[in-house]
């Protein structure tokens, strides 16, 4: 409907207490070219009802049935020729437009708060349907990733990790508290409380590792690859338990054969030969001969070469770390390659700023220039990231050897050292210098009578093993996973459909759960919107005369948040329930006219009305509330300000004195209509005056008599 943004004439047909054509010759007021409208009558002669009428026609579709007149079958209301028929569309109330439109008594208890929220933050129920749509859609997005996985892998890698994990979990918990892996173990959490692997679990693994190393003091692995991480663990928790079952065999006074001896030597070759020597001149390692294992010389010749590797391996860790950040410059975040890439991207679009620009040509030559050198820049930069690539790899590659060296060097070292400690009896027992690892084996297992059982399953729950297996295994899982990668065809699409679904499945678990980030900022108010709304709010309040601590009034929710409930709260955390009804109506005035100015857009119309807003009021509050009034009524038309009001009143004292206020400067036009009496019959009788303060006519001569005649005591 078009109402040219203001009143000018609204007619009532059978709308509740109005008649049809009864009593006088209509029931139509004349609002045309009135700044300010203040409706005058006592109780029940139909104020209110005019008000509801026009909110009814200007704020919404139509008129519900309920305001038809019981006794009529039809009726209309007609606002600028406009008709709408009583029960034609029988729509719900926008409560947040008539709240910001008219003021009424009966709605001051209930101020638009929470529709003003969901204004500002559009109702909760497009962020919560958007959850909803993502778990759904979460099930058929997991199906086609185990589809994927399928093709690409031969094993679920994902449920055999989640499985290995479980294992470590547990047997962590089992070991001693005074055992010297404990705490690492314990802080490198990677499973979650639902059994789910850890984002970073791969992080984890790498720290663990080369905790693990500086704790055995042994080589760190130089790289990333997970496989030879896990490796690591494994064999420096092998490690840990070796030197502490060694420790116990080397304390006991009477030295017996040990489980751990028989378990060292079973991992060196059973045909290696074991050579006894107390002069170290007779042996030579610097050539890493290791077909024979020297046992007793003076110096333990495999822990210098050792030592030797070791500062070989701290080279190339050095060196990887150098490469590693070579690569990330030209490839990573801010890298040379993504700034060139962005430079080619956007210069086209940076150049359209030039468009018209006097320097066009040789800003054009300059690009150009620019842009083949850049050209050069980057074939220079990709050619040097594959470069820096083979290199990284080549330093792994050798890691690993000098790695596998110094293993199988610290596995002859400990040998050698437990050997020390039997090989009077063994070279007595078994009459020689020179023997094998299978005669020493042999003979340690008849000596300690070692049976398969030797070791049962409770006891191993609370030693290292399944440590240390899950550990092997898992990296034995990995290095399938990478052969499979290795051998998989159309590797590329393939690739590309598992980044997408994977980030789709991460978005809808964190979309979808109470961790939303996007979806739970669709569920906050807009902080600055809110700010600004309090802010006018203050501002308004701030005409009225309030006590200390009652200013600035803050929004506040006093609901849950599921059921919030938002209302008024001072300064002094007084809320909108527990204040004076003068000031209720105050701040209810400010909130309607604060709405309304916010909500110009929305209303599409410049009408605000107030019914009857002068009970609530003494004389110390109605000149503000006044004063506001002249300020909507008067203002200039281009004004953001400017609206046609609309007052009801019914106090004779304190109509006189609004009067006095509302009188229109020059060149403004206000009316005044006199509601007389009202009866069944006939419904409402009524007078209309037009005020202007310019010119003298006799009208206004009849207007200003009526007035006077009208409030006269």
């Amino acid at each position: 409907m078009t109402l040219n943004k203001t009143i000018s004439s609204i007619e009532l047909q059978n709308f509740k207490g109005y008649r049809s054509n009864q009593g006088q010759k209509s029931n139509c007021f004349d609002f045309s070219n009135a700044d300010l409208i203040l409706i005058t009558g006592k109780n029940g002669v139909g104020k209110t009802s005019l008000l509801e009428a026009l909110n009814w026609t200007i704020n919404h579709d139509g008129i519900p049935n309920k305001y038809l007149n019981k006794t009529q079958n039809d009726g209309l209301v007609r606002v600028n020729g406009n008709e709408f028929i009583i029960g034609e569309k029988n729509s719900g109330e926008d409560f947040l437009k008539t709240a910001s439109t008219f003021f009424f008594q009966e709605h001051i208890q209930k101020l638009a708060c929470d529709e003003v929220i969901q204004l500002l933050e559009p109702d909760n129920k497009p962020a919560q349907a958007l959850k909803a749509n993502l778990k759904s859609l979460l099930p058929q997005l997991e199906s086609l990733q185990q589809q994927l996985i399928r093709r690409k892998y031969r094993k679920d890698y994902e449920a055999e990790r989640k499985k290995f994990a479980e294992i470590i979990s547990e047997g962590t918990e089992f070991l001693d508290l005074d055992h010297p892996a404990k705490k690492l173990l314990t802080s490198s959490t990677l499973t979650l409380k639902n059994g789910n692997l850890q984002s970073k679990w791969d992080s984890q693994i790498r720290n663990l590792s080369k905790g693990l190393s500086l704790l055995i003091e042994q080589f760190q692995v130089v790289g990333e690859s997970i496989p030879e991480h896990l490796e690591n663990i494994g064999k420096c928790l092998s490690e840990i338990q070796f030197n502490m079952m060694a420790n116990k065999s080397a304390q006991a006074k009477n030295q017996e054969f040990s489980q751990i001896f028989v378990d060292r030597l079973m991992q060196l070759p059973t045909d290696l030969e074991i050579k006894w020597s107390k002069k170290a001149e007779e042996n030579d390692l610097s050539h890493l001969q290791l077909d024979t294992l020297v046992v007793d010389f003076a110096k333990n010749e495999y822990s210098l070469a050792i030592n030797k590797m070791l500062g070989q391996q701290e080279i190339l860790r050095s060196q990887y770390q150098k490469v590693s950040e070579a690569i990330a410059r030209l490839s990573d975040g801010d890298s040379l390659g993504n700034w060139l890439n962005n430079f080619h991207s956007n210069i086209n679009q940076w150049l359209s700023a030039f468009d018209n620009d006097a320097e066009k040509v040789n800003l054009d030559k300059i690009v150009n220039d620019l842009t083949e050198n850049l050209a050069q820049l980057k074939s220079l930069s990709l050619k040097k990231l594959q470069e820096l690539q083979q290199q990284r790899l080549l330093i792994e590659e050798q890691s690993k050897q000098i790695s596998s060296q110094i293993q199988q060097l610290s596995l002859y070292s400990t040998s050698a050292e437990q050997l020390n400690l039997y090989g009077e009896e063994l070279k007595e027992k078994l009459n020689g210098n020179t023997l094998k690892i299978s005669d020493i084996l042999d003979y340690a297992k008849n000596k300690i009578n070692l049976l398969a059982d030797l070791k049962p399953v409770k006891k191993e729950m609370y030693s290292p093993e399944p440590l240390i297996r899950a550990f092997k295994n898992w990296s034995r899982l990995e290095h399938d996973k990478q052969l499979d990668e290795q051998n998989v065809s159309q590797a590329e699409s393939i690739g590309s459909a598992e980044t997408l679904l994977s980030s789709a499945i991460k978005i809808c678990k964190q979309e979808s759960g109470t961790n939303s980030q996007l979806l739970n900022l669709m569920s906050e108010i807009p902080a600055v919107e809110l700010q600004n709304l309090t802010e006018n709010m203050n501002s308004l309040l701030g005409n009225f005369h309030f006590p200390k601590g009652f200013l600035p009034i803050k929004l506040s929710n006093i609901g849950t948040e599921k059921k919030p409930e938002w209302t008024f709260v001072t300064q002094n955390n007084v809320s909108f329930s527990d204040l004076s009804t003068g000031q209720k109506t105050q701040l209810a005035i400010c909130w309607t006219i604060n709405l309304n100015l916010a909500l110009a857009d929305t209303l599409n119309h410049k009408v605000i009305g107030f019914d009857d807003f002068t009970t609530s009021l003494d004389m110390n509050q109605l000149i503000p509330a006044a004063v506001l009034l002249r300020k909507l009524a008067y203002a200039n038309d281009r004004d953001k300000w400017k609206r046609q009001v609309i007052v009801t009143s019914h106090h004779e004292d304190l109509t006189n004195r609004l009067l006095d206020f509302l009188l229109p400067p020059q060149g403004r036009s206000m009316r005044v209509i006199q509601f007389e009496d009202w009866s069944p019959e006939t419904g409402p009788s009524f007078n209309c005056y037009k005020v202007e303060m310019g010119e003298q006519t006799s009208s206004n001569s009849r207007a200003e008599s009526a007035i006077k005649r009208l409030f006269s005591d």
